[in-house]
């Protein structure tokens, strides 16, 4: 029953694919069986720091196939870094809701013995340990008895007997530091007239939280600003930064404003699939002045890097969404609008949010409280309001000299306008 249990995880995790010739592999392990059914080979490609499993099911005639980049790589042990097992679940495969949240609060990785003599390969599993009544049911629906076994780890073992050399050192497969490629040396802005000039440089989004004018918004969104300005029911206004968190990506600002409508602050944060709202002025006033909101739900309670500060989300985000209210239906922010990846790759639907707790964190330790969050959903009509009240359009003014110095920089993430890049 057990092994059957295990097999049954592996044939639905592994990504059905055909197995393609590899260029440049160095050794590969072939005839890894976990039973009668299922037999697998690992390829390793020591020049691109990958290791490829594939599983075959004897029965079904199917080959599956996933990557794995490599973490270590010494003689005789291989590891690769661990990745979230919902991204390696099968697309077309119809996972059931609690499948899909115990998968998202596991991780996978892979390791071996690479022992000439009795090569094995494990499949490691390790489920996140957790308080959310929620992930702890998806956990028993999904592993049943061995859910226990998940929460300290599980490894699968695939017995190897015949390996194929293609290349190799007396399997001397450390991985060699690449020499670091020489990098062009960053040209100086060139200086104009102009360069003492204060001008509206970059846009972000804020969000009241106080009835005597306190502001939400993101470290970035203030960043190197001389002046940052808001725009509220008309009227362009200075605001005061108080107080910022450069390594979580907060700023609290001031202004003379009495706000018709504040935005009280979740104090749990978000689950899992919870649904969200984002509010906020992405690409800033080129598409519109009027705000915009994107719905999607809480997909990761990670965010890049595993940075347990923030959240992953599918909900829309483009640069000028910075600094926005992420919240649920009773009105109540769960997070602020940070971050997306991937864009100019091509990779959609990967964006973060600070989590409620970082932000009262932040906020607390600057002497500013919260109203307390509402316990009660709210019809969209008075959510709408809410949002358009209670949300601002923020406008960064600096010289022209410090933007150019600005967009220069390699990591810089702020929403300049489109004259100035």
């Amino acid at each position: 029953m057990k092994k059957l249990f295990f097999t049954l995880i592996i044939k639905f995790i592994l990504i059905y694919s055909s197995s393609a010739e590899i260029p440049g592999k160095i050794f590969r392990y072939d005839n890894c069986f976990v039973d009668a059914t299922s037999r697998g080979s690992l390829e390793v490609n020591v020049d691109k720091k990958e290791a490829i499993f594939f599983m075959e099911d004897i029965e079904k005639n199917k080959s599956y196939s996933n990557n794995f980049e490599i973490y270590h790589l010494g003689k005789t042990s291989l590891r690769t870094k661990s990745y979230n097992a919902y991204d390696k679940m099968n697309p077309n495969v119809n996972y059931s809701k609690w499948a899909k949240i115990a998968y998202l609060n596991t991780y996978i990785w892979l390791s071996a013995d690479l022992n000439k003599n009795n090569p094995k390969i494990y499949l490691n599993f390790k489920s996140m340990r957790t308080s959310d009544k929620k992930v702890l049911k998806a956990f028993k629906k999904t592993w049943e008895e061995y859910s226990e076994q998940y929460y300290n780890g599980v490894a699968i073992p695939l017995e190897c007997r015949a390996i194929s050399v293609i290349k190799s050192n007396d399997l001397d497969l450390k991985i060699a530091e690449k020499p670091k490629k020489q990098e062009p040396k960053k040209k100086k802005p060139k200086t104009s007239p102009d360069d003492n000039k204060i001008v509206a440089a970059s846009s972000g989004t804020g969000f009241y939280v106080s009835n005597t004018g306190h502001i939400i918004s993101n470290y970035h969104v203030v960043e190197g600003c001389n002046t940052v300005k808001l725009t509220f029911k008309g009227k362009e206004v200075s605001a005061d930064v108080l107080a910022v968190d450069k390594k979580n990506d907060l700023a609290i600002l001031k202004t003379n404003l009495t706000p018709p409508k504040v935005y009280p602050v979740a104090t749990e944060d978000a689950s899992l699939l919870e649904d969200i709202i984002i509010a906020g002025y992405p690409l800033g006033k080129r598409v519109s002045a009027a705000i915009k909101t994107s719905k999607g739900s809480i997909t990761a309670l990670a965010g890049y890097g595993d940075n347990y500060s923030e959240f992953q989300t599918d909900a829309a985000l483009n640069q000028g969404n910075s600094g926005g209210p992420i919240m649920n239906q009773k009105g109540n922010v769960v997070g602020v609008a940070v971050a997306n990846y991937g864009k100019k790759a091509g990779v959609e639907s990967f964006n973060f949010g600070i989590k409620s707790s970082t932000l009262r964190t932040f906020a607390s330790s600057n002497g500013l409280k919260f109203l307390p969050p509402n316990n009660k959903e709210m019809s969209n009509k008075d959510l709408g309001k809410l949002i358009t009240e209670a949300t601002v359009y923020l406008e960064c003014h600096m010289t022209v000299a410090k933007i150019k110095r600005m967009i220069a920089e390699e990591k810089n993430r702020k929403a300049f306008f489109s004259q100035y890049q």
